[in-house]
């Protein structure tokens, strides 16, 4: 998720046309949910939120999506620390371990 259904991001005179909201989309849970997300650094607080706003999104018809991107990680056993960083795992290749 980012902020491209934020309220703030309708693209207007007052950011100059900018705006990554083409469609115009505006709900206030929405723009609390993607605030509270910006501050939210412990990702067990995050996952609530992360999950209602994929509720309110969908359920608002603010997002519509055709399918759900899948980016599999394969790793051998006991290896610790990727994570999905731009759609890949390797990026964070510095912070993996073993058990």
């Amino acid at each position: 998720m980012d902020n491209r259904l934020h309220t703030r991001e309708i693209a207007s005179a007052e950011n100059r046309y900018q705006g990554n909201n083409r469609t115009g989309y505006s709900n206030p849970r929405v723009d609390e949910l993607l605030d509270r997300l910006r501050v939210t650094m412990n990702p067990r607080e995050r996952l609530p939120l992360q999950r209602d706003l994929v509720q309110e999104q969908v359920g608002d018809v603010g997002m519509f999506w055709l399918y759900w991107e899948v980016a599999p990680i394969l790793m051998v056993k006991g290896v610790t620390g990727p994570r999905l960083i731009n759609n890949t795992g390797t990026v964070n290749v510095f912070e993996w371990d073993r058990e």
